[in-house]
């Protein structure tokens, strides 16, 4: 049998997952998202182990399913903060911080046990990356000579983004991207395009239905919706009151949509879920199941759930503290277990369809943040109104419900990207059990990098409303949508002061682009049968480009289109080329931070222009950017190995 669970490739996993969860952290930060980190890993993984010699393809499997651990746990990076921003900690505790994490992952990982089932062995959902995973792996098995190709490949991609981020953040010799905004009549419009070499991997790997959901997101949120929100409510200055409208109301409608969708996922998968469940239950002895299908022994997944219900339960009680009666804070914990356990098994469940469907990177788990918390903070509502607990004159009820949250998030994050590893191993003959062993190393890895990398980009930005110091550049905050969001949401549903008709119309429309595609697919199916990526409606992809920044939307859609252009979805060059950017930026970011922590001044290095900066800055940064995407064009027009 070939070595598949080994000491070094679990060191080299745990380095890979340190790696990829401060890059990571940096982009859901800076960006609202994070990327799947299982191709990058898996090909890392190949040009590292051929150096130590006899590396196998079960081994290199392992440690990429390790460090994907990375991309998921990340996902934290969405309510985390928000307990910063509401005033309820004043940084990252460590301890609090890993566990709350760590006890999300654990249970993301006993989740998929009855979800592997019916989402991977039973269904035909097509798993993009755990199948482009797959075949890279089985190609590396095969060819072993473009090795040191590949790697410098990477190389040259993160030396390249790391460049180009330092002259624009750094010496601000460069512009990150341009606005165009111009009024008619009481209405303004707005094009926004940004120059993240980042967001131009990212939408290489998400493809080219998705990236055009998302773009077609933003131009309703801004050239549709913004101008008639204008035209019912006239104001002097449109042009500069379009961004708040975006911000206070636009985005909600895109909840509402997001939850919408969400909500549909779920209907769709009750049955296959009933199923997978009572063939869990039925089945036989754990020896006689075959090495290829065995999951964690019975009595391991048992004594784990008993491990991270008893870790949950204990650090819900620190976190509620003296704020509230002993009878008051045991009652809100066992209510949160309940709701942890519940909602998380079904919000995991969503995501992972979504994964499967159109990726990890893809994968709506902002849609299902979204939905949990409006679960979450109605039940904290409830609570008051049937006069068991009288919380919500005090913050804990909204810091609860955020860290409730975190824990739903990591455990559906870790669901969602379990099971592109899981598609992975079963197509490479790989051991459940082994993969689940290597995922739990994941959780404990990521979970501890978590809190210093969110209290450096703390101390080094602040977050927007929230500074750890008083004399730093408010200009310079990280704005992740995903916090400020859900922060809102959760006080004006506790709070009794939401105002449901942007949520309703949201809802709305959320409804009007499952029913558009539906038929979309269904015309694709009967008329465009030869093709290879059918056209597509993801409502979930809509809803996500109204409430990301346009710049965001631009970056992914460029993206996809040199993967259209280039005539594959992944090729190994250009998986390491578009690797490279993701993690060059990221850690340009990381570097910065650090500068800007020391200096106590985010332009510190900033380089002053005597002529026109601006257009200078627009010429320089648009020219790398073109320079930038040219070399990746090529790197991923380059065959891979037969």
């Amino acid at each position: 049998m070939s070595r598949e669970l080994t000491l070094r490739g679990l060191f080299l996993g745990a380095l890979i997952t340190v790696i990829f969860t401060v890059a990571n952290l940096y982009m859901g930060m800076r960006l609202g998202m994070t990327v799947a980190s299982s191709i990058p890993a898996a090909i890392i993984s190949m040009a590292v182990l051929r150096r130590g010699g006899r590396g196998t393809i079960l081994e290199n499997n392992l440690v990429q399913t390790q460090a994907s651990a990375a991309g998921c746990l990340s996902a934290v990076f969405m309510t985390l903060p928000a307990l910063v921003m509401i005033g309820w900690w004043q940084k990252f505790p460590y301890w609090e911080t890993a566990l709350i994490t760590l006890a999300g992952g654990v249970a993301g990982v006993l989740f998929t046990v009855p979800l592997r089932r019916c989402l991977v062995l039973e269904s035909d959902l097509p798993y993009p990356e755990g199948t482009a995973c797959a075949v890279i792996l089985e190609s590396g098995e095969q060819e072993q000579s473009k090795s040191r190709a590949e790697t410098m490949t990477l190389f040259l991609g993160t030396l390249i983004s790391v460049l180009c981020t330092f002259l624009t953040s750094a010496l601000h010799l460069a512009s990150d991207g341009f606005i165009r905004a111009w009024k008619c009549g009481a209405m303004a419009f707005r094009i926004e395009g940004g120059f993240s070499l980042a967001l131009l991997g990212i939408g290489y790997f998400v493809g080219p239905w998705g990236a055009a959901a998302c773009v077609l997101g933003s131009f309703l949120a801004w050239d549709v919706i913004v101008p008639l929100l204008l035209t019912l409510h006239p104001i002097a200055d449109p042009v500069h009151a379009a961004p708040l409208l975006w911000k206070n109301e636009v985005k909600y409608i895109a909840a509402g949509i997001i939850a919408t969708a969400s909500f549909w996922i779920i209907l769709r998968l009750t049955l296959p879920l009933i199923r997978s469940i009572r063939h869990v239950l039925s089945a036989s002895s754990h020896l006689s199941v075959p090495h290829k299908e065995r999951d964690l022994a019975p009595s391991t997944l048992i004594l784990l759930g008993v491990a991270a219900i008893s870790l949950f339960s204990f650090l819900c009680f620190e976190f509620l503290g003296t704020n509230l009666t002993l009878i008051q804070t045991l009652l809100l914990v066992l209510i949160g277990a309940i709701i942890w356990i519940g909602i998380g098994f079904i919000v995991s469940s969503a995501c992972g369809y979504m994964a499967g469907l159109l990726g990890s990177s893809s994968s709506p788990i902002s849609g299902a943040a979204i939905l949990a918390i409006l679960f979450l903070a109605f039940a904290m509502a409830s609570l008051q109104e049937t006069g068991l607990l009288n919380v919500t004159d005090s913050p804990a009820a909204l810091a609860y419900s955020l860290f409730l949250l975190t824990a739903i998030i990591a455990a559906s994050a870790m669901a969602n990207d379990n099971l592109q590893d899981l598609k992975t191993g079963a197509l490479l003959g790989a051991s459940p059990r082994a993969q689940q062993i290597s995922l739990l190393v994941g959780c404990t890895v990521g979970a501890a990098t978590v809190a210093p990398v969110l209290n450096l980009l703390y101390q080094a930005y602040g977050f927007e409303g929230h500074f750890p110091r008083p004399d730093m550049d408010q200009s310079a905050a990280l704005t992740p949508p995903q916090p400020l969001l859900m922060a809102s949401l959760a006080k004006k549903i506790i709070l009794h002061q939401m105002d449901w008709t942007m949520l309703g119309i949201g809802g709305f429309l959320g409804v009007i682009l499952i029913i558009c595609d539906f038929f979309i697919k269904k015309f694709a199916k009967k008329h465009l049968s030869h093709m290879k990526e059918k056209p597509s409606l993801p409502p979930l992809a809509v809803g996500m480009g109204l409430y990301f920044p346009a710049s965001v939307s631009f970056g992914m859609a460029l993206g996809a289109l040199i993967a259209i252009f280039t005539g594959k979805k992944v090729t190994r060059s250009g998986t390491m080329a578009a690797a490279g950017f993701i993690v060059g930026e990221s850690f340009a970011g990381i570097g910065l931070a650090l500068i800007t922590l020391f200096s106590r001044s985010p332009n510190s290095l900033a380089i002053s222009l005597p002529f026109s900066p601006q257009l200078v800055q627009l010429f320089v940064g648009s020219t790398l950017f073109i320079l930038s995407s040219l070399w990746f064009i090529h790197q991923a027009r380059k065959a891979d190995p037969s």
